[in-house]
């Protein structure tokens, strides 16, 4: 089965493993007006709902979340199927890749890749440890050449890499090596779906619930590589889960393209509620790349002092308001 009778041989020669992401510059309202109106993080309203979502009256997470339907969800969820009555049993699915870190290195877009689909799972209520995953490959023609082999080979290694460290199996899925015209390559490409089922009571949307709620930002320890570590991961994702069960956090959301700039963007849309950072808030860190990290709106009563309660590894981001705005610092925007 593995060689359909006949072993076959080619070299690959994988480019170093190395990403380096080009950090924001400029003032926190020109950062932001630039995340939103990129294509990777605008709204895709116009296009979802081309797509009936509510087919068969299943659907628990509409594609858009808040009174005014204007935060997009992270996962799809959908109640399964059943020939009689009805279940509180719901299948979720979410995909994680970013095109910019896989052409850059693959090796760094496959591990990323597989964390943000699984992050994605947890974030909407879903408890990580029934998560499985298939990828979606998409490679150049590579012939006979040992660098366009490498890429394939980077990109398969950082997927194996992040599996094991989450302890996480890929079940099937599907690879293409004809992304090549003339001289136009796809980029390296490994999308990763990550699948699962839970119950409809565990499931939250993505949008900010109220003002005045104090928000955390959860982020992971990094390894050598810069990637986030897997034992770091799943503690996280327990906390996360025990965050959202005890009813101490509001919502949850996992920063994607864009970062947690993007993030806070979009979890403010739904119910048109404002956002100030806190003081001491670093801006280079809010517009960089965090895959695996989470941004957590806290129930009422939640104090600014025990953010080392809620995980370790937390921070206090800034608060929810009422005044429709963002803000940080000197700069605020509507």
């Amino acid at each position: 089965l593995n060689t359909n009778g006949a072993d076959k041989h080619i070299t690959a020669a994988p480019a170093p493993a190395v990403w380096d992401e080009e950090l924001a510059s400029g003032g926190f309202v020109e950062n932001l007006k630039t995340v939103a109106g990129d294509l990777n993080s605008c709204s895709r309203r116009g296009l979802v709902e081309r797509f009936d979502s509510n087919v068969g009256a299943a659907t628990v997470l509409s594609p858009f979340g808040g009174k005014y339907q204007r935060t997009p969800i992270q996962a799809m969820v959908h109640k399964v199927a059943v020939e009689k009555g009805d279940t509180d049993t719901c299948s979720l699915m979410a995909f994680g890749f970013n095109p910019f870190i896989s052409s850059s290195s693959p090796y760094h877009g496959a591990y990323l890749a597989v964390v943000e689909s699984c992050a994605k799972l947890v974030a909407a209520g879903a408890e990580f440890k029934d998560v499985y995953l298939t990828f979606q490959e998409y490679f150049e023609k590579l012939g006979k050449d040992p660098k366009r082999w490498g890429k394939p080979l980077a990109a398969l290694l950082g997927a194996y890499e992040a599996q094991m460290a989450l302890g996480v199996a890929a079940i099937g899925g599907k690879d293409s090596m004809s992304g090549t015209f003339e001289d136009l390559d796809v980029p390296p490409t490994l999308v990763s779906f990550a699948v699962t089922t839970d119950k409809v009571d565990h499931i939250a949307g993505n949008e900010f619930k109220a003002p005045g709620h104090k928000v955390v930002w959860i982020r992971p320890e990094l390894g050598d590589a810069g990637l986030p570590t897997g034992g770091s991961l799943l503690k996280i994702f327990a906390e996360v889960t025990e965050l959202q069960r005890s009813g101490k956090a509001c919502t949850v959301y996992t920063p994607g393209m864009g970062g947690a700039a993007a993030a806070i963007m979009k979890m403010a849309f739904g119910n048109k509620i404002g956002f100030c950072f806190a003081e001491d808030a670093d801006l280079q860190d809010v517009f960089a790349t965090s895959y695996g990290s989470f941004i957590v709106e806290m129930a009422d009563g939640y104090c600014e002092k025990c953010a080392a309660k809620v995980a370790t590894e937390s921070v206090l981001l800034g608060v929810t308001t009422d005044d429709g705005k963002f803000t940080a610092g000197e700069e605020c925007v509507s």
